[in-house]
């Protein structure tokens, strides 16, 4: 089968069920065999790798929301809708959006689903 002919969410929505289709996710990624067991942004930082992570989020978030379109060719609203419309026959009244970011997903959510109440926690104050 040619994965060339098919769109990435079509792709890792096949990776994520491990379908027939789908093969080891190294061959994809090739290297990522290659990466550290312990990875921190900031190599040279006495920070502790929770506090590099939300410092590296912090510093990105003016422009978190332009490259993450950007660099998933819009993908990430197509997953974002998805995972809403999953939710959808549930009816939940109270959400939880753990790392919620710049709050796509949630704000997303509150125009589908109508919920009472949704609450967005995320490592990085600057995202919020």
């Amino acid at each position: 089968m040619n994965f060339k002919r098919f769109n990435t969410f079509w792709f890792c929505d096949r990776l994520a069920r491990n379908t027939q289709y789908s093969l080891p996710t190294t061959q994809y990624i090739p290297y990522l065999w290659l990466m550290p067991k312990t990875v921190t942004p900031y190599q040279n930082s006495t920070d502790s790798k929770k506090e590099q992570v939300a410092n590296m989020f912090n510093n990105i978030s003016k422009t978190y929301d332009f490259l993450n379109h950007f660099m998933s060719l819009g993908i990430d609203v197509i997953w974002r809708k998805t995972a809403i419309n999953e939710l959808l026959k549930d009816k939940p009244k109270h959400i939880l959006d753990v790392a919620t970011g710049t709050g796509d997903f949630a704000f997303e959510a509150i125009k589908i689903l109508n919920p009472d109440q949704i609450t967005g926690v995320d490592i990085s104050k600057g995202m919020l």
